[in-house]
């Protein structure tokens, strides 16, 4: 079973991490990791991309700044910096059916949701354009 890559943490302290592609015409499955702040509405802060095929998952986040309150930036950190080293020794598929299992409160996932791609870079970029970018 492939493990998740090490995270890097950019300057601007958002969170990328290494991937590689996945096979050719595959379909691969995302969530939209939320946090949510009391009774206000939910801010998207990560797509997770996973490859049923290899059990890998991509992860990609915005930047923890954008969230305002720095305890709560930190909180997020330190939750994917976790999320990324449980996900290296457990696998992907299998972190991935924990934190649905397991999540609510603060930080919670969409349903799963089918995406076609051939290129993994792409997909994942998309995806957090199409939920991420420009949302405060």
């Amino acid at each position: 079973m492939d493990a998740l890559l090490t995270a890097r943490f950019a300057a601007a302290s958002s969170c990328y991490w290494d991937i590689s592609d996945i096979a050719v015409g595959q379909i691969a499955e995302y969530v939209v990791m939320e946090f949510v702040r009391d009774s206000e509405q939910p801010v998207p802060i990560a797509i997770l991309l996973l490859d049923p095929e290899t059990h890998r998952l991509y992860v990609r986040c915005r930047e923890f700044a954008s969230l305002g309150d720095a305890e709560d930036a930190e909180m997020v950190s330190t939750f994917l910096e976790q999320l990324a080293d449980e996900a290296s020794v457990a696998g992907g598929a299998t972190m991935l059916s924990e934190l649905e299992d397991s999540l609510s409160n603060a930080v919670q996932l969409s349903e799963r949701m089918p995406v076609p791609t051939a290129d993994i870079v792409a997909a994942l970029s998309q995806l957090y354009d199409r939920y991420l970018t420009g949302i405060v």
